[in-house]
């Protein structure tokens, strides 16, 4: 799984950062509060753009409609600059090995452990013995 690491910077040195999942819905960038994520630039149109994970690809669609091509193919490290901020991406993928660290488990007799499944959206986040 691809995550997303969105970070806008605005020239006077405020930053915000975000880690946006695959979900298969539209994440909404702008400055309205109905938007999902929330700009920290005030110069930013209420909707300024939707960021959405396609055919395991991020996309950033603009709704400027001076913009060439709204539709973008996010690449890691990318930059969008917007009127008074920036826009910088970045992918991180977290591995799960959980198998490896169940395989670790010694039992000793008639000694029980107590396994903790942490999932998030049907998800498996990690497994914790104790």
């Amino acid at each position: 799984m691809s995550t997303l690491k969105l970070i806008q910077t605005t020239n006077d040195g405020r930053v915000k950062t975000w880690k946006l999942t695959p979900t298969g819905e539209w994440i909404t960038f702008g400055c309205s509060r109905k938007a999902r994520l929330n700009s920290i630039d005030n110069s930013v149109p209420s909707f300024e753009s939707v960021i959405e994970y396609r055919n395991s690809e991020w996309h950033y669609i603009s709704f400027a409609t001076e913009s060439q091509n709204s539709d973008v193919l996010i690449e890691q490290g990318q930059v969008i600059s917007l009127q008074s901020s920036k826009l910088k991406f970045e992918f991180f993928t977290k591995k799960l090995d959980i198998l490896a660290s169940l395989n670790q488990i010694q039992s000793n007799g008639a000694v029980s452990k107590k396994i903790i499944i942490v999932t998030k959206n049907n998800k498996l986040m990690g497994v914790h013995v104790t």
